[in-house]
């Protein structure tokens, strides 16, 4: 034999073997009662009247475990996303606070600066040398002034 006619005859006998397959997969089911009064079931009954049932299989098909995968990781890449926003959402949250209280310290520090300003009676510069220079009475004033802005900038 050649060998398309051998590729011909094995491609036949695939196909009826899958006909026959797919043949026993839909064949009817009946229940039916023997003698002794036990329920049986079978595809060919021994005893009339059997009582024709119809059968759910649980057979899958690729096409439903890939649509089934596809729905899994779907839902995975879905729980993973929320779980990066929550995270997200939590370290914003951490960031917030974290500004809030060097803000709230930077104000706290200002207001100090300026309380001591408005209590002083005479405030100096120190020069590079170590030795102090006393502001004026404009000076200070200007120097009160902008202690006021820049408490007035951080805590508002």
């Amino acid at each position: 034999m050649s060998r398309s006619v051998l590729s011909r005859l094995v491609t036949i006998g695939l196909s009826l073997s899958c006909a026959l397959f797919a043949a026993a997969a839909v064949a009817d089911v009946y229940k039916y009662k023997d003698e002794k009064g036990n329920v049986l079931y079978t595809d060919k009954p021994q005893f009339l009247p059997a009582e024709r049932i119809s059968v759910k299989t649980d057979n899958s098909n690729i096409v439903d475990l890939n649509e089934h995968d596809e729905e899994q990781n779907s839902q995975a890449q879905r729980d993973a996303a929320r779980k990066d926003a929550k995270e997200s959402a939590t370290e914003k949250k951490k960031a917030k606070e974290s500004m809030a209280a060097g803000k709230a310290e930077a104000c706290n520090k200002a207001r100090e600066d300026y309380r001591a300003r408005m209590s002083a009676q005479r405030l100096y510069e120190e020069s590079p040398k170590g030795e102090r220079r006393y502001l004026t009475d404009k000076e200070l004033e200007a120097s009160r002034n902008s202690a006021k802005q820049a408490m007035d900038a951080l805590c508002n």
